[in-house]
């Protein structure tokens, strides 16, 4: 008999440097956003991610060409209000698998 159980791995990391001060999506409030993790005892936080840089290319093989691939990615945080996932979807699972979003974007700057 085999007895399973559990692990969580926590990873805690700085990020170098000065974070920018990115403005929120129209809409967005966030009181009412962080109001759940306030009201259970936790510190609500957020993460400010560098998602893509003109003319390069990203590690999971993705070609920033110009500005077409940010500006697709600012209007998809400002105006469309997508999720997000971690990681892509693979190319071969596209057209069958959907992941529910498990972070939300509040705001982007282009620099």
């Amino acid at each position: 008999m085999s007895k399973q159980g559990r692990i969580i791995v926590e990873q805690m990391h700085r990020m170098p440097g000065k974070t920018p001060d990115v403005p929120l999506a129209e809409g967005v409030d966030i009181e009412k956003l962080t109001q759940p993790d306030i009201e259970a005892g936790r510190e609500p936080f957020f993460i400010t991610l560098p998602l893509g840089k003109r003319d390069q290319q990203s590690n999971n093989g993705r070609h920033y060409i110009g500005d077409v691939a940010i500006n697709a990615i600012y209007k998809a945080i400002m105006t469309d209000k997508i999720g997000g996932n971690q990681g892509h979807t693979p190319e071969s699972e596209r057209g069958t698998h959907f992941s529910v979003p498990v972070l939300h974007w509040v705001g982007a700057l282009i620099q």
